[in-house]
């Protein structure tokens, strides 16, 4: 997704609501291209804000984090010190459906798993680069 497309579509878009989102993540592993397409139910949160972030810090003992970046769009977009553009989205409970490639051929989930570990993720918040962006709404 570019930039402009992304403006246009936040002019309409009331923070904290659900819409359905596809993005993708992509790795290079010893040579082989490896690609992960999502389609789900997203809604935009600015990590620093949330209210279990908040309880963790003060739970901590820790200072909130000054952020690293300057939003481009209040609460969705963000630009970092290295000049990427990332969005942090958090899904449903409902998991969201995932197609998965190496070197452009479909896969099963277990398969891709092998050469890409999969992380975990408590809080289902996660971040996203504008052009892995696919599609919203």
């Amino acid at each position: 997704m570019k930039i402009n497309e992304l403006q246009k579509w936040a002019n309409n878009y009331k923070m904290g609501t659900w819409t359905k989102a596809s993005w993708k993540s992509e790795r290079v592993v010893n040579g082989a291209k490896c690609e992960k397409v999502s389609n789900g139910v997203i809604r935009f949160v600015e990590y620093e804000n949330m209210e279990s972030t908040k309880q963790r810090r003060k739970a901590n003992g820790s200072q909130p984090k000054a952020s690293t970046g300057k939003f481009i769009i209040k609460n969705i977009l963000v630009q970092c010190n290295n000049g990427s553009l990332i969005v942090s989205a958090k899904t449903t409970h409902i998991k969201p459906k995932s197609t998965y490639k190496i070197n452009g051929a479909i896969v099963d989930k277990a398969t891709y798993e092998t050469m890409v570990p999969p992380h975990s993720n408590s809080s289902d918040v996660f971040s996203i680069k504008l052009e892995n962006l696919i599609s919203l709404g």
